[in-house]
């Protein structure tokens, strides 16, 4: 790891703010033909809070993003945006109703340089690439915001480099540039420290924890470490049903949870700092 100073991710995010949830999942059922994946999880989400989700391979986690995503719409329950339900609405529209969501693998523009991927998803994000005057009106804004965002990220010295010569982990804080170019008010983040290296993971835990106050996370990582260093709560996953939800902390402490997923010990928090 590199060096950084002895403060803990969750302790650089303000806490979540104390309001009805951002995002509310309600007793989602779903199954493909026999197989159940989701059986009655339910979890809600408060502005400015940061949520993990974990469990083994098969535990539904993937089907769940899914279903909160609109990319699968589920057999029974629900999902509300802000109160708004928006079980049946596909992907774009929850996108610009204010749910954005990062992948596991990169979805990017490889031949284009960083501050072009940017500029395009910043045309997209506003709607504006089919009103030509209008896209010239706004193109010194969007390009101002793109900056801003590189800078945000830690990308402004790979502005004008393509994204197929960048590491991968600086092309993860890409997808979440773009991501947080929407101006979300729930993010999805799916293993985004996947494949980072030990300084990457460091870096990309920063700017997740830099996220905006009123920001909603939620966040699947295999990397406990990672995870239990940034995540407010915790929700457990077994065989599609929720079994353990709560506070980071009592999450980490159980008994069940440590023996089954966490190995006999807590797992420690990685302490990371914010840069000034």
């Amino acid at each position: 790891m590199s060096a950084v100073d002895p403060v803990d991710a969750q302790a650089m995010r303000p806490p979540a703010l104390e309001r009805a949830p951002r995002l509310r999942v309600e007793s989602i059922h779903h199954a493909f033909g026999s197989l159940v994946v989701s059986d009655d999880v339910s979890l809600d989400i408060a502005p400015g809070e940061c949520h993990g989700l974990i469990g083994p391979n098969g535990a539904g986690k993937s089907t769940l993003f899914d279903i909160i995503a609109g990319e699968i719409i589920p057999l029974g329950g629900g999902v509300h945006l802000d109160g708004k339900e928006i079980t049946g609405e596909p992907p774009d529209r929850r996108a610009r109703l204010g749910l954005a969501r990062s992948f596991q693998h990169n979805d990017l523009f490889a031949e284009l340089t960083v501050r072009e991927n940017l500029i395009v998803g910043g045309i997209v994000a506003h709607g504006i690439g089919h009103v030509a005057w209008r896209a010239l009106a706004r193109e010194r804004s969007v390009c101002e915001k793109a900056e801003m965002l590189a800078m945000r990220l830690g990308l402004e010295d790979v502005l004008d480099t393509e994204v197929h010569t960048l590491s991968y982990g600086t092309r993860r804080q890409l997808e979440i540039a773009l991501a947080l170019e929407m101006e979300p008010k729930v993010l999805l983040l799916d293993e985004p420290t996947a494949g980072m290296s030990p300084e990457e993971t460091v870096h990309i835990q920063e700017r997740i924890a830099d996220s905006p106050p009123d920001l909603a996370l939620l966040i699947v990582e295999h990397d406990m470490d990672v995870l239990f260093g940034l995540a407010d709560r915790v929700t457990v996953l077994d065989y599609g049903r929720v079994l353990l939800q709560g506070d980071a902390e009592e999450v980490r402490a159980s008994d069940i949870v440590r023996q089954r997923y966490l190995g006999t010990d807590p797992v420690p928090t990685t302490p990371v700092s914010i840069p000034s």
